[in-house]
């Protein structure tokens, strides 16, 4: 039976492997079934646990062993109960339930795909990890629950193995110091890290080392098989394992050699005899678990070193093309700093997995676990000293010399092995108390009051320095705020209402244009998100370019709609303004405080209609010889039959219509109004149309840019009836009506003219480069992305456009005269600042990420035009500007100025 499952587990494990040998791999899932078999069979011949019914009853034998054992359970629990505490509480508030941080996205994305069907053949934690998303759903809970579970589940799998290596009271000791250290609760809470794997491995080891058990050796086999796939950091344990027993067999071998070779003979036969089974079934599970990263490697797959070869690129930039990091003397002392005692920290700090300032360890488990190094290292010749010993060293040298991206956190996992080394010198103490306790004079009850003092102190550091020095910490919650938590933000409350909303996004801190992208198959929304996949799949929507763009907005879609933005505290109130100015009476559905205050998300649902019902112009009716107006209303201004729709007043009355209006392509443009009444229209503040009857078509002051532009309409109506309609008239005499969405009603109109001028790489068919600018009409001087405006371009073949230049520009009517502050922050090499056409200041951005430029100016009272030209960058993807406008006493007064894209009188 047992040589059945043996030749059966290997001929399944080769069949599976021989259905992967392919490039594309596409038979994984069924080849991991075959695999499955093969360990089912496997276990067939390793099986040896002999399960028998007590004499005694199940009942009775679990009371004996209660009676015998319930200090010791109790103990355990209180310590496993800590543990959870520190690895559960204020989860949701640590991490913060909708942001993310470190590798967060990735881990999110590479489950997600998982669960869309991909098999990566590394980092086995991320299946568990699509386990989560598949259970819990895509949220932060479902990706970061198996990391918390399986830390939790360490700390009982630790103490199973401080059983088999030390006394009880040891072994309690030990896992006290481990369930109550804050380090690996930190990083599990943002990682799944492999610490369960390693222990397990242990543990098995030790115990089939003591029983002989080719089942617990099938286990380790089986995980070193599994962590053949993980980081580099952890790899090397399996030849450590691999190292200790091939040293065991040495010295069992060696000791008896020095008696003769007829002993010599007599060892090395009784070694094979116990660990031929264990041996075998080591190797085919081993060998069963790590046949795709065989198959993969000998496909040419990068697997088993893909990290170092990574950084080949960053040796040889060095000119250290070795195997040693470039600064690896550096790393080593950062290692050695890590875990010496009364230490101040992390030296290089990589957040939130670890934060400056603040040690890694409390003083007293730091103090014992490096005692306990030094311990193991002068008495490795005891039993399992040298294995423990040299998975320390050995894990900590070469993350100190071959990683070049030395992380603190990859040394997390090394705390349970350094606490086995404490726990063996705790242990030999604790022997050579207990044999001259006669001479001692030292109470045990003594002795156990002061170890849970110490444990008692041990925890309160671990869980004060959590709670209160770290989870709270500005540094750490900021690392919450980057664009990875913003996304996640945006996404995860777009994904509430459900699938099929449209979107129309911006986010201040990351210029993403992935809305824009087609995502309408699996692997266009792949090639979108990418590691936001998780989170933000199945959305449909557009990028904004910056907030402003949140109106006017053409080609609005039918349906239910979301406006959602990211945006800086300060930027807060002014977009909220803005809003009320484009959608009088819209208040926002959402505004959510991003962690430490550093954004916010707010987010307004809307119904296209209430979109749409901005497409027009906002109209003023004045009865004839009044003075203010008798009524008001949005009106398709584009095309209107007054014999379909009543008049809001009996003629005759005059209607001021103001808003804006919507060049698609910029050149010399007329607009004309076809009417059998007297209008006047204004574009930009300038007379474009007089007619009184006859067409009144007046040359405009320069051509139009493409874009938005201030569209004051006055019509005279004397009577009844008739029609009034607006058409764009081209240099050639064509003319172009215009439809519902070129309108957008605006009352009263302020801010600023934006202009954005490109530089435009042509198709190949008309090669050349060329300069186009786009016009809006902005409430504020605002920043943006520029990659997304450059994606806006319209009536061009552009296969890439590149922002030049920015102009933002307004007329403001002074009160009285007033010394001011004018604070920019600004994207761009340079920027200059002008007031009715003479320069004032220039600012250069020099190398500063955030480039200021600070104006005083002192304006009388009347009308200035201010002009803002920015120089931009070519290698940012950001653009635009922020004003701050003061005065030397303070703010300035509300009312002082009143800003306008053009002038309020028409010149």
């Amino acid at each position: 039976m047992q040589a059945a499952g043996l030749a059966a587990a290997v001929a399944m494990g080769i069949h599976a492997s021989l259905m992967l040998d392919e490039p594309s791999m596409h038979r994984f899932d069924e080849a991991l079934v075959w695999y499955g078999f093969a360990l089912l069979a496997l276990a067939v011949f390793a099986w040896d646990v002999k399960l028998s019914v007590p004499r005694s009853g199940w009942r009775r034998s679990l009371a004996g062993f209660w009676s015998d054992h319930w200090i010791e359970i109790v103990m355990f629990s209180v310590i496993l109960g800590f543990a959870v505490f520190m690895r559960a509480y204020k989860l949701g508030v640590f991490p913060p339930r909708n942001a993310l941080a470190f590798e967060e996205t990735i881990n999110g994305s590479m489950a997600y795909r998982i669960l869309l069907g991909e098999r990566p053949l590394f980092y086995p934690v991320r299946y568990l990890d699509a386990v989560g998303l598949w259970f819990f759903g895509e949220t932060t809970f479902g990706l970061r629950f198996f990391g918390i579970a399986m830390s939790i589940a360490t700390v009982p799998v630790f103490y199973l193995l401080l059983r088999q290596l030390v006394r009880v009271p040891v072994a309690l000791f030990g896992t006290a110091l481990l369930a109550a250290a804050y380090w690996p609760s930190l990083v599990n809470r943002v990682t799944s890290a492999t610490t369960f794997f390693t222990m397990l491995l242990a543990y098995l080891l030790i115990r089939g080392l003591r029983n002989h058990s080719a089942l617990a050796f099938m286990g380790v086999g089986f995980l070193a098989g599994l962590i053949s796939y993980e980081y580099e950091d952890i790899k090397p344990v399996p030849f450590y394992v691999l190292g200790f027993l091939g040293a065991i067999a040495v010295w069992q071998v060696g000791g008896a050699a020095r008696r003769g070779w007829r002993p010599a003979r007599e060892a090395i036969l009784s070694i094979l005899r116990k660990a031929w089974r264990p041996a075998l079934a080591f190797i085919v599970a081993g060998g069963i678990v790590a046949g795709p990263l065989i198959v993969g490697t000998h496909l040419g797959k990068d697997l088993y070193l893909s990290s170092l070869h990574r950084q080949e690129g960053d040796r040889k930039a060095r000119n250290t093309p070795g195997l040693f990091a470039p600064n690896w003397e550096q790393q080593v002392r950062w290692s050695v700093q890590l875990f010496r005692p009364l230490s101040s920290g992390a030296p290089k700090s990589r957040l939130p997995l670890s934060v400056p300032n603040i040690p890694v360890l409390d003083p007293i488990s730091g103090i014992l676990l490096a005692a306990g190094v030094v311990y193991g290292a002068l008495m490795f010749f005891r039993p399992h000293r040298i294995f423990f010993l040299g998975w320390f060293a050995g894990n900590l040298g070469a993350g100190a010399l071959l990683l070049s991206n030395w992380e603190p956190w990859k040394f997390c996992g090394l705390l349970p092995v350094g606490f086995v080394l404490a726990a063996f010198l705790i242990n030999d103490l604790y022997s050579l108390w207990l044999r001259y306790k006669p001479l001692l004079r030292f109470s045990p009850a003594l002795l156990s009051v002061a170890a849970l003092g110490v444990v008692a102190y041990v925890c309160f550091w671990n869980a004060d320095t959590m709670f209160g020095r770290v989870i709270d910490n500005p540094l750490v919650l900021t690392e919450y705020a980057h664009g990875q938590s913003q996304w996640y933000a945006l996404c995860d409350y777009l994904r509430g209402p459900g699938e099929g909303r449209y979107a129309y996004v911006y986010n201040s801190g990351d210029a993403s244009p992935r809305f824009r992208e087609p995502n309408d198959t699996l692997d266009q929304q792949i090639g979108a998100w990418s590691d936001y996949l998780f989170a933000c799949h199945g959305l449909d929507g557009v990028s904004l370019a910056s907030s402003q763009e949140a109106w006017p907005l053409r080609d609005v879609p039918s349906g239910p709609l979301t406006l959602a933005f990211v945006v800086a505290p300060d930027a807060l109130e002014p977009l909220q303004m803005s809003m009320e100015q484009g959608y009088p009476g819209v208040s926002p559905d959402l505004i959510s405080e991003g962690p430490a205050g550093k954004y916010y998300v707010v987010a307004y649902s809307l119904g296209s209609e209430v979109l749409k019902s901005r497409q027009g112009l906002y109209g003023e009716y004045t009865p004839l010889g009044a003075t203010a107006p008798a009524a008001t209303s949005v009106d398709k201004a584009n095309s209107i039959s007054w014999t379909q729709t009543k008049e809001p007043l009996p003629a005759p009355f005059t209607v001021r219509w103001t808003g804006l209006v919507h060049l698609e392509e910029g050149g010399p443009s007329l607009l004309e109004a076809v009417s059998g009444d007297a209008a006047r229209i204004s574009i930009d503040g300038a007379s474009a149309y007089d007619g009184n009857n006859v067409s009144g078509l007046l040359p405009t002051s320069k051509p139009l840019a493409a874009g938005w532009h201030t569209l004051e309409i006055t019509l005279d109506k004397q009577t009844g009836g008739g029609s009034f309609s607006l058409r764009w008239v081209s240099a050639d005499g064509s003319t172009t009506g215009l439809e519902e969405q070129d309108l957008f009603a605006l009352h009263p109109i302020s801010g600023w003219v934006h202009e954005s001028t490109f530089s435009v790489k042509q198709a190949e068919q008309q090669p050349g480069v060329i300069e186009v600018t786009s016009q809006r009409i902005e409430n504020d001087m605002d920043n943006g992305s520029k990659a997304i405006a450059g994606s806006q371009l319209t009536g061009v073949a552009a296969v890439n456009a590149t922002l030049s230049r920015e102009t933002f520009s307004s007329w403001w009517s002074v009160r009285e005269a007033n010394a001011m502050s004018l604070g920019l922050i600004y994207a761009g090499v340079s920027v200059a600042v002008l007031v009715d056409g003479t320069p004032v200041k220039q600012c250069d951005a020099g190398n500063n990420m955030y480039p200021t430029c600070n104006v005083d100016v002192t304006m009388t009272d009347g009308r200035h035009f201010v002009e803002v030209r920015i120089q931009a960058e070519p290698n940012s993807p950001w653009s635009g500007a922020r004003l701050t406008v003061s005065t030397p006493k303070g703010p300035l007064p509300e009312g002082a100025v009143e800003i306008t894209p053009f002038p309020k009188t028409p010149e």
